[in-house]
């Protein structure tokens, strides 16, 4: 593209080329974003505190803390609600026709 911007080059003919890649990371990052468990468990020395919780970690607590079962299961039901609807939103959002090459 003669007199181009790279940032139009990069807009127009790298990013095109890269954006699955790009949308596939993005899906795994919210995915591990939403379910972080050992981390926040590590650093909270295996205690569940209030201003620290994830949905995770409450539901770890809920259930083998609390022995409240059904309230466990209820947050990873919604954790995977939650999951499935962000990662088809994202996927439907940037569902494009494959570029193809001859």
């Amino acid at each position: 593209m003669d007199g181009a911007s790279h940032f139009t080059q990069f807009r127009c003919i790298t990013f095109p080329l890269i954006r699955d890649t790009v949308v596939t990371g993005m899906v795994f990052l919210l995915l591990g974003g939403l379910k972080i468990f050992d981390q926040v468990w590590v650093i909270e020395q295996q205690q569940s505190r209030p201003d620290s919780n994830t949905l995770a970690t409450l539901m770890y607590s809920k259930v083998f803390n609390e022995y409240q079962v059904g309230y466990g299961t209820a947050i990873a039901v919604f954790l995977f609600i939650l999951v499935l609807v962000f990662s088809l939103a994202t996927l439907r959002l940037y569902r494009r026709e494959a570029l193809e090459f001859s």
